[in-house]
């Protein structure tokens, strides 16, 4: 089980450009996988990198909070929905392929949250569904957009971004937009 205090509680800067390098930073192994790829330069330096990717069976977990996002590696088992809900914004098997972590990170770095997990099959539905103006505001609400970023991207106002997460939080019995998110992809609603 993962705690905000177990991950690093990453605050997202902005996404390097499309095509430039990535800075990364790798608290495990992987690194001389990752130093094949053109468009990766692994760093030593975890403040002046674009992504940290750290594998979780080092067995010592990130403390310090850092300005960049996270890449958490995880071992068999391990929830991927609880990493994001603890600050991560990516959690995939730490047994994947150097590719699918290049992709991983990339996606990181162009501000996407990454999850290697399928929807929860036992889930119960909901009771009360979404509209069609909720859902796309879910969506935008996985995307780490404010209600202002919402408002301008949906061309409605604060006020009825507001209402909309209300009613996305009473609906999915949530009490915060990331417990919403999480809760939201469990049920397959939302992909991450």
């Amino acid at each position: 089980m993962f705690s905000a205090s177990d991950l690093n509680h990453a605050r997202i800067t902005p996404a390097p450009q499309a095509g430039a390098l990535l800075r990364v930073a790798v608290v495990g192994r992987h690194i001389k996988e990752l130093a094949t790829f053109d468009d990766i330069v692994v760093v030593d330096d975890l403040e002046s990198c674009d992504v940290i990717v750290c594998d979780t069976a080092i067995g010592r977990p990130l403390t310090q909070s850092f300005d960049v996002p996270l890449l958490v590696l995880l071992s068999d088992g391990a929830d991927a929905l609880e990493a994001i809900a603890a600050g991560a914004r990516g959690a995939i098997s730490r047994s994947s392929s150097p590719s699918r972590i290049h992709a991983a990170l990339r996606a990181i770095g162009e501000g996407l949250i990454v999850i290697d997990r399928e929807p929860s099959r036992d889930a119960e539905p909901l009771a009360d569904p979404l509209t069609a103006r909720e859902q796309d505001v879910l969506e935008l609400l996985a995307a780490g957009l404010t209600n202002k970023e919402i408002a301008t991207r949906l061309g409605i106002t604060d006020h009825t971004v507001k209402f909309h997460v209300n009613a996305i939080l009473a609906k999915l019995g949530a009490e915060t937009r990331t417990e919403a998110v999480v809760h939201a992809a469990k049920l397959g609603i939302v992909v991450l």
